[in-house]
């Protein structure tokens, strides 16, 4: 009933926001408006404050990146094999194998992995998942930048440092971790204030993502997308969950905070990687809608395994 109680209300927040959309209930102008101001100042600003004043002196321990990262770099090199050696249309395309790879290990960690997180543990777990998904998006999107055929002659780390400073989302919890472990306290009342703009923060983030659902179709690439849904939901979780759990030996909350974080759907942001190289876009797409629906089943799975 516990997992039920947890899932459920995020599930019908998403599906909310796609009867939004679908019935036209906002204008495209209205749903702009509010994702500008959900992804560009209250999520970062919600991510700087947690980060700014969670516990995180006691919290650090490069198990936890093994643990994560590692799984994650084996499903994108799996993958990213797979596509290059198999695509009927696009084999041996590096780069088209770098946006599928992309697709299939790529977590929503923001608006999915961290609500279950943040309703299941609470405050305490802020810290270590905000040190594991800074990295997240810059070196994914990095590694699959680095494979695409544009003329850009930057070096791996010249990306990375592109990739960790165009992100406002990266930008927000480095800022708030440069706080957390400086002299420098946010005071109460400007706390407070923060607290009160960014308490629908989450709420509004579950809406949108259900909105942006809406967008995309499931396409005639049945096969790669469902590869690429299974290497999300169930390889990634399952190495994840290997490596902490067996190799590392980690705590069960430590555990549960990756695993969680790695089963999550894979996020939107895949798509628009897909989108600006005009490779895998339908992919891309369908994986991100088939991937969030699976995922209320098999979020629950991995709660009750975990629990």
């Amino acid at each position: 009933m516990l997992i039920i109680e947890l899932i459920a209300p995020l599930a019908l927040t998403c599906l909310l926001g796609f009867f939004i959309a679908n019935q036209r209930l906002l204008t495209a102008k209205q749903l702009a408006f509010i994702n500008k101001i959900t992804f560009h100042y209250l999520i970062p600003l919600f991510l700087f404050h947690k980060m700014a004043t969670a516990n995180i002196q006691q919290q650090f321990d490069w198990r936890y990146f093994a643990c994560f990262y590692l799984p994650v770099l084996l499903c994108y090199a799996l993958a990213w094999i797979i596509n290059y050696h198999c695509h009927r249309e696009l084999k041996g395309n590096a780069s088209a194998a770098g946006v599928f790879a992309l697709t299939a290990s790529y977590s929503n960690t923001v608006i999915i992995g961290l609500p279950i997180l943040y309703a299941l543990l609470g405050d305490k777990a802020i810290g270590i998942i905000f040190m594991i998904i800074t990295f997240h998006s810059a070196l994914l999107f990095t590694i699959t930048t680095s494979f695409s055929n544009t003329t850009e002659t930057l070096s791996v780390w010249q990306k990375l440092t592109q990739q960790m400073t165009k992100n406002t989302l990266v930008v927000a919890i480095l800022s708030g971790l440069i706080v957390n472990l400086s002299p420098i306290r946010v005071p109460d009342g400007v706390s407070e204030v923060i607290n009160l703009l960014s308490w629908p923060t989450i709420t509004l983030a579950l809406l949108l993502l259900g909105t942006s659902l809406s967008q995309y179709k499931l396409s005639q690439q049945k096969h790669f997308i469902t590869l690429a849904t299974l290497f999300k939901l169930v390889l990634l979780p399952t190495l994840v969950y290997f490596f902490a759990n067996h190799l590392f030996q980690l705590p069960n909350e430590i555990t549960t905070i990756l695993v969680i974080l790695s089963a999550s759907p894979t996020g939107v942001n895949a798509y628009l990687i897909a989108s600006s190289q005009q490779l895998h876009r339908e992919t891309s797409a369908g994986t991100v809608v088939f991937s969030s629906l699976c995922s209320i089943v098999t979020l629950s799975l991995w709660l009750i395994i975990l629990d």
